[in-house]
Order: structure tokens, then sequence, then C-alpha cells
């Protein structure tokens, strides 16, 4: 049975007509995860992507009510939303001030002297970040991409996904982002296309043509095989599980023909011959709980050198990842 809901002021009453209204629904099917807005006679408005926040509109002039209809939705227990198509002037304004408040607060940019937002002024990105904990996020800090000595500055990693944050600075100016595109004083910058290339970068690590491979000891094998079904369950790539000391006699053989690309979970004795080999070779490697050398990114968390804790946590890295590819496919 599906539930409606419908938020109205009286003032709303008397300057919305019944055709006025939209409809917001919620999509979740095969690892997407969207809301799609439609006006009562059936006609869409848009629909926004909730993991990746990518908003398709069919009309230019319709970005606003798709944001404020996921907004809106989001805020109600209910499986359907029906609100007017235009909100009140008094309530627009409200709803600006409202997240603009938030986010100050945020960022530490509001609040008298012995406030704890300017108290907090002076702190980092990464600390903020490392803030979200409580929420259930976890952050990892200049993580090394790739073998060109580049950095991504924050990987935050929780319950909706993995993301890259970089932080630019641009004291007294004017910055506006819309779609895919941000001006800073009226210039064009291409910090969104770049946060989008070094999200991509970070997940293609493990998308190789061939496709990817799962090591871990063998006291934790089971971690490598449930990580590498779900990167075959979900977006259905290639993937498979090995223990890192059969690894080099049976799947090093691999590395010397195929673009080889391994998420490996540390520990193990024999993982100073697989890293040799590796590097020799020129695979591929992303750890998972501790740092490794020759590694091309690795993704720490807390308790990552408590084995209990690894079983309970590792496999949701491969989780994640199986979770973006297929939001993409």
């Amino acid at each position: 049975m599906s539930v409606r809901g419908l938020r109205q002021t009286p003032e709303d009453a008397d300057i919305h007509r019944v055709d006025d209204l939209i409809s917001v629904r919620r999509w979740r099917r095969y690892g997407a995860d969207r809301l799609y807005v439609t006006q009562e006679c059936g006609a869409p408005v848009g629909s926004i992507d909730l993991q990746s926040g990518e908003v398709v509109v069919a009309e230019p002039g319709f970005e606003d009510d798709v944001r404020r209809a996921a907004q809106e939705y989001l805020r109600a227990d209910v499986a359907e939303l029906v609100l007017p198509a235009r909100p009140h002037a008094l309530a627009e304004q409200a709803d600006t001030r409202q997240v603009e408040a938030a986010l100050e607060e945020w960022l530490g940019t509001t609040g008298g002297p012995e406030d704890g937002p300017r108290a907090e002024r002076a702190s980092t990105v990464g600390d903020r970040l490392d803030r979200l904990i409580e929420e259930g996020w976890q952050t990892v800090h200049d993580v090394p991409l790739g073998r060109q000595g580049s950095l991504v500055e924050h990987l935050l990693i929780g319950p909706g996904g993995l993301f890259t944050v970089t932080e630019r600075r641009h004291r007294g100016q004017v910055v506006r982002a819309r779609g895919r595109a941000m001006h800073v004083d009226g210039r064009p910058v291409a910090y969104l296309r770049d946060a989008r290339l070094e999200a991509a970068r970070v997940a293609d690590r493990l998308a190789g043509p061939q496709g990817s491979w799962v090591v871990a000891p063998a006291r934790r094998l089971a971690s490598a095989q449930q990580s590498a079904l779900m990167l075959r369950e979900g977006p259905r790539r290639p993937s498979h599980a090995c223990e890192t000391g059969d690894w080099s006699h049976v799947d090093v053989y691999l590395t010397k023909t195929l673009d080889y690309r391994m998420l490996l979970l540390p520990g193990s004795a024999y993982q100073p011959e697989l890293m040799r080999w590796v590097a020799e070779r020129g695979s591929t490697v992303v750890a998972v709980g501790a740092d490794v050398e020759g590694a091309a990114a690795a993704v720490r968390y807390p308790g990552d050198d408590v084995d209990d804790v690894r079983l309970l946590t590792e496999t949701t890295v491969a989780e994640l990842v199986a979770a973006r590819w297929w939001a993409a496919s």
C-alpha cells in the first residue's frame, strides 16, 4: 500500500492549484538510489542520484524544484511525497537561510570570538572531516595515487559511499557552483572536473580490463572471497580471491601477461615476496588496513591492526567500490 504525504500551508493553498503539485518517489534497484520528481499529470520534472548527487532535469528551469523536492522528501517519513511545485517566497528564503547557516557553522565562519564555530575557524578541513566519525564516517588523509607523486587530500568512507575531498581557498571572492560548472568571481575554474577525475581514479585503480584480484592471509581468506564476490555479484566484474602464500605459486604468473590489479589485505608472512613480484611486473596494488611500501594507495581505518576488527571491516572497501561501479554501469 502506498503512503502519500502532502505538505502544504494555508498560504500555499491560496496560491497553488491542484495541477501545480509535484510528486517525489524513490527508486532503488540494481545498486542505484534515485529520487524521481514528476508533475501530477505524470510529466517528468527531473531526478537526482542520491549516490553521486547528479541532477537530471526535463527543462533547465526545473533544477531548483528537483533539489527542493529531494530535500523535502528526505526530511519526510513517507514512501511518496506531494508538494507545491514552487515554494512560498518566505518559505524559500527561510530554507535558504537555514542551509547557509548550517554551511557556515560547519565551515566555522559564524559566531563571536567565544562561539564554538568561530573558535574552530582555524581548524583544517581534515579536522572537520575527522569529526564525522560520530556519524559513521572514516577519513584517510594524503593518500598516494599512482606513481607520479600525486595525492588525494582526503578520502571519506562511510554509509553514503567513498568520496574524495579537496580544499580550495578563495577568501573574499564569490564562488558559484551550478550543475557541472563552477565560477570564482565570474571566472570558470576546473575544480569540479578535477574532483570527478580524482574520484574516478581512486575506483579505477582496481578496474583493470582483465578484472581484479583480492589477496589475503590464510586466516582471513574469507575476507578476500567475500570481497571478490561483491565485485562479481553487483557490477558483474571479473574478480578472484587468493591466499597470499599460494599466490606466489599460482597467480604470480598472471602478472607477466595481464594488467594486474590487486586489492591486498595485508598481514601475511609471504607479503614481501608478493610485493617484490608485483613491483618487478608493474602491477597495481591497493592496500586495505596498512601502509604497504610499493602500493599505489592505502585505505586505513581505526583498529586496522587488530585481526578481529579487520574481519568485520575490511570487506567494506570492496563493497563500496562495487557499489560505485554498479551505479556507473
